[in-house]
C-alpha cells in the first residue's frame, strides 16, 4: 500500500493598485501655490467657477518673488543687498526669507563708509495691449534727513525712465505694501530696481530696507474693461449685452417730472446706443402735452430747483438740441441725436457724459 504525501499549497492573490501620480497642476500667478489650492484656500478669487484665478484671467503675472524659493530666479543684488533670513522685523508681509540691504551681523547698514546698491530684477517683456502694475512689501528705516535714499527705478532697456518712486518718506519701521502703476511700459522691455543709497558714513546705525513679495502684473482691458481685477463675464450687466455696465454709456432717469394737463407728467427715455461709432441713439418723451411744442436741451446734472411749473436739475450753460419738436396725438416724441453734428455753440460734446432733460412738452 503506498502512502501518499499530500502538500497544502497556498495561495496568495496579489492585487496590483495603480499609482496615482499628483499632478502638480498650473501655478498661472507664480506665487508657488497650484491654482486649485489657491481658489479652494482663498488666496484667489474665481468668480465664474472655471477653475482659473480671476487675476490671470484679466492680465498676466510677469514675475513673482518670495525669495523662498530658488535664487536663480531673484535677478541680482548688488552692495549690501542679499537673500537672507536674518534680521527680519515682525509683521505681516510675507515671511521667512526677503531682500534685504544690510548687515545680517548688525541688522544696521553701517559699513564706516558711504555705499550703495541695487536689487535689479530679470528683464521683463510687457505685452503690447497691457498695462503694468508692480507691487511689494517694504520695511524702511533710517535717519529722516534725506541722505540716505530708497528709490524705486523702472527703465526701458533703451534706458528711458518711466517710473522713480522715492520709499524714503514713506512709512518707518512698519511692513507697508505698495502698488505701482507704471505707465508707458507698454510693448517695450523693462528693467526694475530698488536702489538703496546713503551718501554719507555718519547715522547709518538703522535697519536699512527690506523688500518682500514682489509681484510684477500686466493688465489687459480684454477681458476687465473697467480694470477692477474681475473678469468682465462677473460684473454686473443689467441689459445682457455681454458688456459690463460701467464699461459702456448707458442712461439712467433722475429729477422729478411735474403733472401736465395732459396726465402725471413727461417722461424721457431712450433707446439705441449712446456710443458716437454707432451713432444709433434717439431719445423720446412719453406723456406730453399732445401737439405741443418743445425742445431737448443739457448740462451738467445738479440738485433739481423750481423753474416755471416745473424742475430744473441741469445748470448752465445749457446746449439746446436743435430743431424744436412736436409732441403726435399721444403726448410722444423722439429725436435721433447725431452724434457726428454736435450742437455747434457746445464744441466737441461727449454725449456719454451728459444729462437730457425735456422741458416745455
Amino acid at each position: 500500500m503506498m502512502k501518499v504525501s499530500l502538500v497544502a499549497t497556498a495561495l496568495f492573490a496579489f492585487v496590483v493598485m495603480p499609482c496615482l501620480a499628483s499632478a502638480r497642476g498650473t501655478d498661472c500667478n507664480l506665487n508657488g501655490i497650484p491654482d486649485d489650492l489657491d481658489i479652494g484656500s482663498g488666496t484667489s478669487n474665481d468668480c465664474d467657477s472655471n477653475g482659473v484665478p480671476d487675476e490671470c484671467q484679466v492680465g498676466t503675472v510677469l514675475y513673482y518673488q518670495d525669495f523662498d524659493g530658488s535664487p536663480s530666479a531673484i535677478g541680482t543684488m548688488g552692495g549690501l543687498w542679499h537673500n537672507t533670513t536674518s534680521c527680519r522685523p515682525a509683521g505681516n508681509c510675507g515671511e521667512a526669507s526677503y531682500a534685504y540691504y544690510g548687515l545680517d551681523s548688525t541688522c544696521t547698514f553701517n559699513t564706516g563708509t558711504a555705499h550703495g546698491g541695487n536689487y535689479t530684477l530679470p528683464t521683463l517683456s510687457i505685452p503690447a495691449e497691457g498695462s503694468l502694475e508692480l507691487s511689494f512689501c517694504s520695511y524702511y528705516y533710517s535717519e529722516d534727513s534725506g541722505v540716505d535714499l530708497a528709490t524705486v527705478f523702472v527703465w526701458t532697456t533703451d534706458w528711458d525712465l518711466l517710473l522713480s518712486e522715492d520709499i524714503t518718506f514713506g512709512p518707518h519701521q512698519v511692513w507697508h505694501s505698495w502698488n505701482l502703476e507704471i505707465p508707458g511700459a507698454a510693448g517695450k522691455d523693462v528693467s526694475i530696481r530698488f536702489n538703496f543709497w546713503t551718501d554719507d558714513f555718519l547715522f547709518n546705525d538703522y535697519f536699512g530696507w527690506g523688500v518682500d513679495d514682489v509681484l510684477v502684473y500686466s493688465k489687459s482691458s480684454a477681458n476687465d474693461c473697467n480694470q477692477n481685477w474681475i473678469p468682465d463675464a462677473c460684473d454686473p450687466d443689467l441689459n445682457g449685452n455681454g458688456i459690463p455696465d460701467d464699461c459702456e454709456c448707458l442712461t439712467n432717469n433722475y429729477c422729478i417730472s411735474s403733472v401736465n394737463t395732459f396726465g402725471s407728467g413727461a417722461v424721457i427715455g431712450s433707446n439705441g446706443e449712446v456710443g458716437v461709432s454707432a451713432n444709433s441713439f434717439v431719445l423720446s418723451v412719453q406723456g406730453a402735452v399732445p401737439h405741443q411744442f418743445g425742445l431737448f436741451f443739457y448740462g451738467a446734472q445738479r440738485q433739481g430747483v423750481l423753474w416755471g411749473e416745473g424742475m430744473l436739475c441741469i445748470k448752465s450753460p445749457f446746449y439746446r438740441l436743435w430743431p424744436i419738436v412736436q409732441a403726435d396725438g399721444t403726448g410722444a416724441v423722439t429725436y435721433g441725436v447725431d452724434f457726428t453734428a454736435p450742437p455747434a455753440n457746445a464744441g466737441l460734446l461727449t454725449y456719454a457724459e451728459s444729462f437730457l432733460q425735456p422741458r416745455g412738452l
